[in-house]
């Protein structure tokens, strides 16, 4: 059996996560992994950007008229 990873980890390092959703209330997941992501083991939560919202990549573009 291995040890945990965690024992093998010797000094902090920085890292950036990027996360999204855009199913059900996005809003309240992405906020949900902040929060989980500032529980894993070994892990803290030091800075955040704001919420946004934005259009999909590849979404079609609105017809006007």
């Amino acid at each position: 059996m291995q040890p945990p990873l965690l024992e093998y980890v010797r000094e902090p390092v920085t890292v950036c996560v990027a996360l999204g959703a855009n199913l059900g209330d996005a809003r309240q997941g992405v906020l949900q992994a902040f929060e989980a992501l500032d529980h894993l083991p070994g892990t803290r939560l030091t800075a955040r950007s704001r919420l946004y919202r934005s259009a999909p990549h590849e979404a079609p573009r609105p017809r006007l008229r």
